[in-house]
């Protein structure tokens, strides 16, 4: 098993289509090592922890995540709209400095969720140890009655991957939906924001108006006498 899993990784280490920065899991020499390592591992990881302790999936992060973004409204309220209005992070581009909105921390999350899920060396370390535990099967089948006990615990196993597997991969779908409603949510905001710019009424400077103090944005809305022929 041990010379498996190693030999997994190192193809994955080499694998072009595998954009890492280099191999972080340790070689290790014991079974021992591997449940070691690969434990801490997983303690770090935000989707299979919860899978294999045996806690409720409502009690993950990732689900609570996608829950979040499922629970989006389709009718923002104003101050939802207003916090992305203001947003330093999303409305960079229209020069704003105000603090982070939820829908830029809700993608913060969703991507850090969808990194751990497709962590591509524990998929590998457990597709090695799911591939190594499927052989074994189909070695133990031939022999006589008494490794019935050792073919059936096989066979469990083998169940319990498939059914992981087949989570995982409807996980991965759930992502790719919560990424396009996510994707969906924040263009509605900025429709409505831009929709508020519209109906923003521009005004005449002020006698000797400082405008030093504003921003760029907000100098846009205000009209300088001299300018008022070239807009005409």
């Amino acid at each position: 098993l041990l010379d498996h899993v190693e030999t997994c990784l190192v193809e994955l280490d080499h694998d072009p289509s595998q954009p890492r920065s280099g191999r972080s899991f340790p070689k290790v020499n014991t079974l021992n090592g591997l449940n070691l390592a690969l434990s801490m591992r997983l303690e770090k990881n935000t989707f299979f922890p919860k899978l294999f302790w045996g806690k409720s999936l409502s009690e993950n992060q990732l689900f609570a995540c996608l829950k979040e973004i499922s629970d989006l409204s389709d009718d923002p309220s104003d101050g939802e709209i207003f916090e992305n209005s203001r947003c330093h992070k999303c409305r960079s581009d229209w020069d704003q400095k105000g603090p982070k909105c939820k829908c830029c921390k809700l993608e913060e999350k969703l991507l850090e969720h969808d990194k751990c899920v497709r962590d591509p060396e524990i998929n590998c370390i457990l597709k090695s140890i799911f591939q190594f535990l499927k052989q074994s099967l189909v070695n133990k089948r031939p022999r006589k009655k008494s490794s019935s006990t050792t073919v059936s615990a096989l066979q469990f196993i083998e169940r319990m991957a498939d059914t992981f597997f087949e989570l995982k991969n409807a996980v991965l779908k759930e992502l790719d939906c919560a990424k396009t409603k996510w994707r969906t949510h924040l263009d509605l905001l900025g429709d409505f924001d831009e929709l508020n710019q519209c109906k923003r009424t521009l005004r005449l400077a002020y006698l000797d108006e400082n405008l030093v103090g504003l921003s760029t944005h907000e100098q846009a809305f205000i009209v300088q006498p001299h300018n008022i022929g070239a807009l005409l």
